[in-house]
């Protein structure tokens, strides 16, 4: 287990928050038969800057706890290793809606395509239906998200 072992230097730092922060993180996988193969990954973790307090603490052992539950889920990340102050999981090559739709209006100043922005509202939809459906009785929502905004 080298989770604890990453080099924060030789990742590139992809996207910031009030208290935490997410980078880039390449590693080589052993596909198996002798061949190696590199992959991304995301490492979000508690900002360093921060003195790490308990809250803080119990906010990211949620979002792991909610993103193992979810691994069914095509439309959320996949979560591959945990501790305290940090997560990895899927890295998305097109990054985060926010940055994928303003990058979509900046490239030749055009907006998405009315059958774009249809395909992303079912799939934000979709992650959203996911995590309520998540707990042991589906008719009751397990999770809700206090953050979904437009930005």
């Amino acid at each position: 287990n080298t989770f604890h072992e990453l080099n924060l230097l030789q990742m590139r730092m992809i996207n910031k928050g009030g208290s935490r922060i997410a980078f880039e993180m390449k590693q080589h996988l052993n596909t198996g038969g002798g061949s190696i193969e590199e992959a991304k990954f995301v490492y979000k973790t508690i900002k360093y800057s921060n003195e790490v307090d308990m809250h803080m603490v119990e906010q990211q052992r949620k979002d792991a706890l909610v993103m193992e539950r979810t691994t069914k889920s095509r439309f959320i990340p996949e979560l591959y290793g945990y501790c305290s102050v940090g997560v990895m999981m899927d890295f998305m090559p097109e990054g985060n809606m926010h940055d994928y739709i303003k990058g979509a209006r900046l490239s030749g100043g055009s907006t998405l395509p009315a059958v774009d922005k249809l395909r992303i509202s079912i799939h934000i939809a979709s992650s959203v239906a996911d995590l309520h459906e998540t707990g042991e009785n589906e008719s009751v929502p397990a999770f809700y998200h206090n953050d979904i905004c437009c930005h």
